[in-house]
């Protein structure tokens, strides 16, 4: 399981980002994440053409399929949309992988939910900078 944003496990951070020029103010070789919306194609496709790994947070069961299709290499959702979200992964053979986020730092219970619903991993908010570092 992928666990980003625990105090216990080193991981390296998601960079919050709300366009392409957000880019620059991140580490080389940074994963951005960004909130997700069929308008943000030409945002996936400004970062795949340039070799920048990004996340997407989705919020409707569609967006699932289209941040895959467009080179998402992290889908990060709800509960009820992990649930779904990894189902889909499994069934379709997603290049990415699914995340819970929790607003939580090392939620025991979203941990264990992750874990009974073989979700791919977790992302705590301490996992993911916001603005400048």
């Amino acid at each position: 399981m992928i666990i980003i944003g625990s105090k216990f496990v080193a991981f390296e951070a998601f960079y919050k980002i709300k366009d392409f020029e957000d880019v620059k103010d991140t580490p080389s070789n940074a994963t951005v994440i960004f909130d997700f919306s069929t308008d943000k194609h030409t945002l996936c496709d400004e970062l795949r053409k340039n070799g920048v790994l990004f996340a997407t947070i989705v919020s409707k069961e569609e967006d699932i399929l289209y941040a895959n299709a467009l080179g998402s290499s992290y889908i990060v959702c709800d509960k009820e949309l992990s649930v779904i979200a990894q189902k889909w992964a499994d069934e379709y053979l997603f290049d990415a992988k699914i995340l819970l986020f929790s607003g939580s730092v090392d939620d025991r219970d979203d941990l264990l939910f992750c874990a009974t619903n073989s979700i791919d991993g977790i992302l705590f908010s301490e996992g993911v900078k916001d603005g400048s570092y």
